[in-house]
C-alpha cells in the first residue's frame, strides 16, 4: 500500500481492511523496527527496546475512546511521516535455540531456567524482563512482568528460579 492509499483509507475510516493478521499463541515473538505501521492485539504483551523517547503517534486508534468517552488523540501527519510503506511482510520470529534476535544494537534472549544462572560476564550489563515464575537476583525478587537492570559492576550476578518453570527475556548489547 502507498501513502496515498493508506491517507485515503485513513479518510475513509477503513484503516483496518488494510492492515495484515497475525495470528499468535503464548511463546510468539515479533520485531517491530522503527517505521513499522502496528497495533497490538488483546492478551498481547509489548516489550518495547528503544531510545528514551516516549514518544508514539496515533495513526488510528480501532474508534476507542479515553476514560471520559472522548475519542483519543491521533498523529496521522507525523506517524505518516515516519511509516516505512515498503515494510509490508511482517513475520514471526524464528529462535534459533535461546536467541531470539540479534540486531546491531542490541541482542534478546528468551531463557527458560530451572536453576542457578549468571545473568551477563561481570563488566556487562543486561536488562532482563521475568515471563513466567519467579526469580531473585542479588537480594531482590521479581515476578512476572517486572525487569531488572543488571549493572556492568553488580557482584552477584546469579539468577535464581523461586518456582518452576522461570522465564526471562535477556536483552544485551552486542560486544
Amino acid at each position: 500500500m502507498t501513502r496515498e492509499q493508506f491517507e485515503e483509507a485513513l479518510r475513509a475510516g477503513t484503516v483496518a481492511e488494510h492492515v495484515h493478521t497475525i495470528r499468535v499463541k503464548e511463546g510468539d515473538a515479533m520485531f517491530l523496527p522503527a517505521g513499522r505501521l502496528h497495533a497490538v492485539g488483546a492478551g498481547n504483551l509489548l516489550i518495547e527496546i528503544q531510545q528514551n523517547s516516549d514518544t508514539t503517534y496515533r495513526v488510528f486508534d480501532w474508534d476507542r475512546v479515553e476514560d471520559k468517552g472522548r475519542p483519543r488523540q491521533l498523529h496521522a501527519d507525523q506517524a505518516l511521516e515516519c511509516v516505512d510503506f515498503s515494510d509490508c511482510k511482517p513475520q514471526l520470529l524464528r529462535p534459533k535455540g535461546e536467541l531470539l534476535l540479534k540486531h546491531p544494537l542490541f541482542e534478546i534472549q528468551k531463557w527458560n531456567i530451572d536453576s542457578s544462572r549468571e545473568i551477563t560476564p561481570r563488566g556487562q550489563f543486561a536488562i532482563a524482563c521475568c515471563l513466567t515464575g519467579s526469580l531473585r537476583c542479588a537480594v531482590v525478587d521479581f515476578a512476572p512482568g517486572e525487569f531488572l537492570l543488571i549493572p556492568a559492576e553488580l557482584q552477584d550476578r546469579l539468577l535464581e528460579p523461586l518456582s518452576a518453570r522461570t522465564s526471562l527475556l535477556r536483552v544485551t548489547i552486542p560486544l
